[in-house]
């Protein structure tokens, strides 16, 4: 079941009308590691991307930043909307071409270990314990470990703070 779960975290839906897509539990978000949408669903109503789009000019509507955290709203406002009424694609995330690769998947899996062990490494140390990377007051980092920026790092911050 663990590589299945994996597997999950980089399947994503590509936009086509947005009417097989649903906002919060789905993948559907291009960002680095979490494909879904990270703020709490605080609007039910709302429940298809279809229903983020303005109807008239296959925009997004302007008004889905006061709906959304700022890190989604942004990444919503990057995704391109096709003109013409495609149906939503199924594609793995991490390959341009949206084709399953092993060696992706490994990668991502090492991503998701790396942000887990930082995460657990930081919230110890909040509580007055040594985390994983630190011995005698030094920092030491996994091999696996990449640099954190952008959305990667606003989803560290998201795990830190549910994890709390």
């Amino acid at each position: 079941m663990y590589g299945l779960e994996r597997l999950k975290k980089g399947i994503i839906q590509r936009i086509g009308n947005g009417r097989s897509i649903q906002i919060w539990p789905d993948n559907w978000i291009p960002r680095e590691v979490s494909l879904k949408v990270v703020t709490k669903c605080t609007r039910p109503r709302i429940r298809w991307v279809s229903n983020l789009f303005e109807n008239e000019h296959r925009d997004w509507y302007r008004s889905l930043r006061s709906i959304f955290l700022p890190v989604d709203g942004d990444a919503i406002l990057k995704i391109r909307i096709t003109s013409n009424e495609t149906s939503d694609q199924i594609a793995w995330h991490f390959e341009k071409l949206g084709l399953f690769l092993v060696r992706s998947a490994y990668k991502l899996a090492l991503r998701l270990q790396c942000l887990d062990q930082m995460a657990s490494s930081t919230i110890q140390n909040q509580r007055g314990g040594r985390g994983y990377g630190e011995i005698s007051g030094r920092q030491m980092y996994h091999q696996s470990c990449v640099c954190l920026h952008g959305d990667l790092h606003q989803m560290l911050l998201h795990q830190i703070l549910i994890r709390r």
